[in-house]
């Protein structure tokens, strides 16, 4: 049996403490915002398939934190080669969570195309030199470390109950609001303006 969502999501925020988290916009990021608001949370709006190259930029350009990235298993089938770019960067500080429940959840529930599919084994094909599957959501805490240990990308594919009765509900930030959050916490993290961020300008009204 595979865990839920909520499971997953509870244990990663008893384990996060310093760490940036790059979240998808979708279940998972209405659960992240609820459980663990923070400056260091940077989410996305509608980006589909983005969750990881933004998680990388953020790491290349915040090479002394680490930064967690969910992702969703069908959004992933969308842009794979994020996978080998990963690998390839194969940077540190970057670790990439993937709930794979085998279905489109936010838009009906329909059934992704690879049901089954081995992602961790999918990984390290594309070149990752760290990757496991997650049974249970217990088990999390001690592979995320077990994660940043190994000083490389890794990638914990996270066996997840799929739902099928999926109800969108309310994201608490604006768009505006996740960019002045997260660009000031970044600033203040690195202790510059951080490369291709722009300006703080369109503050909060």
């Amino acid at each position: 049996m595979a865990d839920s969502r909520q499971a997953y999501i509870k244990a990663l925020a008893s384990a996060v403490n310093d760490e940036i988290v790059v979240c998808y916009l979708g279940p998972s990021a209405v659960l992240w915002a609820n459980a663990r608001p923070r400056p260091a949370n940077l989410f996305l709006r509608d980006g589909m398939s983005l969750a990881i190259p933004v998680a990388l930029g953020v790491a290349l350009s915040l090479p002394d934190h680490h930064v967690f990235v969910m992702e969703g298993d069908g959004s992933l089938l969308m842009h794979l080669g994020a996978l080998v770019t990963a690998g390839v960067e194969n940077l540190p500080n970057l670790t990439i969570l993937l709930f794979n429940n085998g279905i489109y959840e936010s838009s009906g529930a329909q059934w992704i195309p690879a049901r089954g599919l081995d992602y961790a084994a999918l990984a390290l094909a594309c070149g990752l030199h760290f990757a496991e599957t997650v049974n249970v959501a217990v088990e999390l805490p001690g592979r995320l470390q077990a994660a940043r240990q190994a000083g490389v990308t890794g990638l914990l594919s996270l066996a997840t109950e799929p739902v099928s009765n999926f109800t969108p509900q309310p994201f608490p930030l604006s768009p505006v609001e996740i960019r002045v959050d997260f660009l000031r916490w970044a600033q203040a993290a690195r202790g510059t303006r951080v490369t291709g961020a722009g300006s703080a300008s369109g503050e909060r009204r």
